[in-house]
């Protein structure tokens, strides 16, 4: 009897390790083509989704598999193990994204100043139909006040320097950080505004976020302010604020060289 079960399979580890296989394939295929820039964010995601979803639905047949392999001393051990492992491999990298993210508020529009924040201009001119408006929030809108509550610390930067100087140190942050620079005004005059528009990708899907940098005299020294927008989602999962942050300590950082 226990040698007829050995020579038996499990058909879950089976089916369990071939949607795996699948679920790598199209996640794998989502992200070449959006970073290579092939399909729009819409698209992108619509593939990661669903590879994401097939690699969670492999993981919970895997581990189902294994157990049943084990009980019912048939095969197929090997095939759930493999199963597992790859899910848990594709799930990973994005799950240590979107589960701290999912504790941040659903807003994708985060500005230093919510009275006054900066705007966009040649931003608007081409932008996808699907991409979200560069329109800020109110003052008194939920948006702004998720943002005070969660973000406390997005705040403007003010630095003893002159305006010209503070956007030498704002144009080098955006090409240290590879933004797609698409509008740089300089001050015109020594006591007069600059602005910097540019386009941000995230790291690994090169997923577009919109950002304007403004610098402003400020009683005789200079002030740093920054917006960032996703163009896709209503939530940011927290990414313009670390952007915010990363931005304004460069320059702070490139003030005291």
């Amino acid at each position: 009897m226990d040698r007829k079960a050995r020579e038996r399979w499990s058909p879950v580890a089976r089916w369990g390790l071939r949607i795996a296989l699948l679920g790598a394939l199209v996640t794998l295929y989502g992200v070449l083509l959006r970073r290579f820039d092939l399909i729009d964010t819409p698209a992108a995601f619509a593939l990661l989704c669903g590879g994401l979803s097939l690699a969670f639905l492999s993981l919970c047949l895997g581990i189902y598999a294994m157990v049943e392999t084990w009980v019912r001393v048939v095969r197929g051990f090997r095939y759930a193990a493999a199963a597992t492992a790859l899910s848990l491999l594709v799930l990973g990298p994005p799950g240590a994204t979107l589960v701290p993210g999912l504790a941040m508020p659903a807003i994708h529009d985060i500005s230093t100043d919510l009275d006054d924040p900066p705007l966009f201009t040649v931003s608007l001119l081409d932008r996808p139909a699907w991409a979200n408006d560069l329109d800020p929030p109110k003052p008194g809108s939920a948006a702004a006040a998720a943002q005070r509550q969660f973000y406390p610390d997005i705040v403007p930067l003010v630095l003893d320097m002159q305006p010209e100087e503070g956007f030498e140190y704002a144009a080098r942050a955006a090409r240290e950080l590879g933004w797609q620079v698409v509008a740089s005004l300089e001050p015109p005059l020594p006591d007069a505004e600059g602005v910097i528009e540019a386009v941000a990708h995230t790291d690994i899907v090169r997923f577009a976020d919109d950002v304007v940098i403004r610098i402003r005299p400020d009683n005789g020294r200079t002030r740093f302010d920054i917006r960032s927008v996703s163009r896709f989602g209503r939530s940011d999962l927290g990414r313009n604020a670390a952007r915010i942050r990363e931005v304004l300590d460069m320059i702070e950082r490139f003030s005291g060289e």
